[in-house]
C-alpha cells in the first residue's frame, strides 16, 4: 500500500516526538532497551498514557453528558469558545510532565508541543493564528519563565500557524482558581484578562483563533480568553489542552 502524503507527514511528524533518551520524561527512572530509549518513556509511564477515549462532551469535553452529547453546563450557558481539543486526562504520566515542566524542567515545553501537533493534526483542525493563555507578570517572575508562551514558540512550526500575543493577565484573581467551584471559578478570573496594546487587533479581527492552554479545568480561564477575544473582532475562538481534569468540580 502506498502512503499518502499526509500519511508520511503525520508519521514523520509522530517520529519526532520520541527522541532517544536515556531516563523516562515521566518518572525519571532509567530506560532499559533501545526501543523505549527512542519513545523517551518507560514502558509502564507508556502504557499509562491517559488518552481521552470515552464520549464526553463535544464542546467543552466534559464527562457529564446529558443529551445531544452535550453537557449540562454547555447546554445551560453556550461556552464563548466553539470547541476544546484535548488528548489527554490529567492524570498519570501526563500530570506528572505537567507538574516537572512548571517546576523548571523547561526542555518538556517541546515535548508537550509535540503531542499537541499530533492532535491538532489528528483533529484536522482549521485556524488562522495561533495564540496561548497568558500568565501574569508575577506568575512568570516567580516561576523564572512563561510556560505556555515557550510551547507556544515551540507549537507554531509545527502546525505552520502565525504566532501572536493578543492577550495579558492582570492580577485581579482573588484567590487561587483550585479552592473554587465552577462557579466561583468564573467570577474570580472575570475581567482578568486584556487585550494586548503592543499586539495589533487587527491580527485577530475576523480571525479563527486557536488558543493553547496545559490543562483545563471548569473552562473558566479560557472561557474569559475567548470572550475577550471575540469582543475585540475574532471570528472564532478554537481552544487545545494539553490535558482536561477528569475530576469533578463543585458546581456551586
Amino acid at each position: 500500500m502506498v502512503e499518502s502524503k499526509k500519511g508520511r507527514a503525520f508519521n514523520q511528524l509522530a517520529s519526532l516526538i520520541y527522541p532517544s533518551g536515556l531516563v523516562c520524561l515521566s518518572c525519571k527512572s532509567e530506560i532499559g532497551t533501545e526501543n523505549l530509549r527512542e519513545e523517551s518513556l518507560c514502558l509502564k509511564c507508556l502504557k499509562s498514557l491517559p488518552y481521552i477515549r470515552e464520549e464526553r462532551c463535544t464542546v467543552c469535553l466534559d464527562m457529564r453528558v446529558i443529551s445531544k452529547k452535550v453537557c449540562a453546563n454547555c447546554a445551560s450557558r453556550v461556552p464563548c469558545f466553539d470547541k476544546l481539543y484535548a488528548p489527554f486526562y490529567y492524570s498519570g504520566a501526563v500530570k506528572q510532565m505537567v507538574l516537572n515542566y512548571k517546576d523548571g524542567e523547561t526542555y518538556l515545553s517541546d515535548y508537550i508541543a509535540k503531542y499537541l501537533a499530533l492532535h491538532f493534526n489528528a483533529q484536522s483542525v482549521n485556524a488562522d493564528i495561533l495564540a496561548f493563555v497568558p500568565a501574569s507578570k508575577k506568575a512568570v517572575l516567580a516561576r523564572g519563565f512563561n510556560h505556555m508562551e515557550l510551547i507556544a514558540k515551540a507549537l507554531a512550526p509545527l502546525i505552520n500557524l502565525p504566532l501572536i500575543e493578543p492577550l495579558i493577565k492582570i492580577n485581579h484573581a482573588k484567590a487561587e482558581q483550585k479552592r473554587l467551584s465552577r462557579l466561583q471559578r468564573t467570577e474570580n478570573i472575570k475581567d482578568s484578562f486584556l487585550i494586548n496594546p503592543d499586539s495589533p487587533k487587527e491580527l485577530i479581527e475576523s480571525k479563527t483563533v486557536l488558543l493553547i492552554d496545559d490543562v483545563v479545568t471548569t473552562t473558566a480561564t479560557i472561557n474569559e480568553c475567548s470572550r475577550v477575544l471575540l469582543n475585540n473582532g475574532a471570528s472564532l475562538v478554537l481552544v487545545l489542552a494539553f490535558a482536561r481534569h477528569a475530576s469533578k468540580i463543585r458546581e456551586i
